[in-house]
């Protein structure tokens, strides 16, 4: 199992949320450069967004990797963004089978309505092109490599929701620097955890992420470089 804690307060906020979304982005072990390479693109990427006089941290303790990399030209944000895209659509095939395991057996559906199977599902999600391709690439590009995060992904999902009913949108920039957030997220992936190995329970262990606030006895994935430690 992998494991992810987000950094004291001592450590720009940005570092916590890049390595929360660059985890989102590239679970998977094989996938070790790739995620370090998003974590420093995505701290970077925090940094275009702030001005000294209003930045929500201490400069002083901006870490120079990051500062170099904001300063290194354009970044491909692009493709991590498409990424999430995935991850989220994944998560909204996936939310009847965890919502079921949570709460039991759902309610009966309206008269003419009824439950689509999990086949049926990525049949439906490939005709209207989420993923491109047939249902066997959905499966092995998008699906099966979500598995690792999808409790991630589901409180990330709960979190807009519940962002939805305070009355206001949840963003990728808030992700980045609003640690209350962060931390709401990574409570709220370890109470799906049980549920998505429940309903999923041949997700590969050493792919399986846990995600931790603020417990330095717990060792975090190495990759994610000394700015995630």
């Amino acid at each position: 199992m992998q494991r992810l804690t987000l950094p004291t307060d001592a450590t720009p906020p940005y570092v916590g949320g890049a390595g929360l979304l660059s985890t989102l982005i590239y679970p998977l072990q094989s996938e070790a450069e790739e995620r370090a390479h998003a974590h420093g693109t995505l701290c970077a990427a925090a940094l275009r967004l702030t001005t000294p006089d209003d930045a929500p941290f201490f400069l002083p303790a901006v870490l120079p990797f990051h500062a170099a990399l904001a300063d290194g030209g354009e970044l491909f944000v692009d493709r991590l963004l498409n990424r999430i895209d995935v991850r989220d659509k994944a998560g909204a095939i996936a939310t009847p089978a965890i919502w079921q395991s949570m709460h039991g057996k759902l309610d009966r559906l309206p008269q003419g309505m009824i439950r689509a199977s999990m086949t049926e599902a990525f049949s439906k999600a490939t005709s209207l092109d989420w993923f491109g391709g047939d249902d066997r690439n959905f499966r092995g590009r998008s699906w099966s490599p979500s598995l690792p995060v999808m409790h991630l992904i589901c409180s990330f999902h709960f979190a807009i929701w519940n962002g939805h009913q305070e009355g206001h949108d949840v963003t990728l920039e808030q992700v980045l620097f609003n640690r209350n957030l962060q931390r709401a997220i990574v409570a709220g992936s370890n109470v799906f955890l049980p549920h998505v190995i429940k309903c999923w329970p041949r997700i590969q262990t050493k792919d399986l992420w846990l995600f931790q606030v603020q417990n330095t006895d717990l060792p975090v994935d190495e990759n994610l470089g000394a700015a995630a430690r």
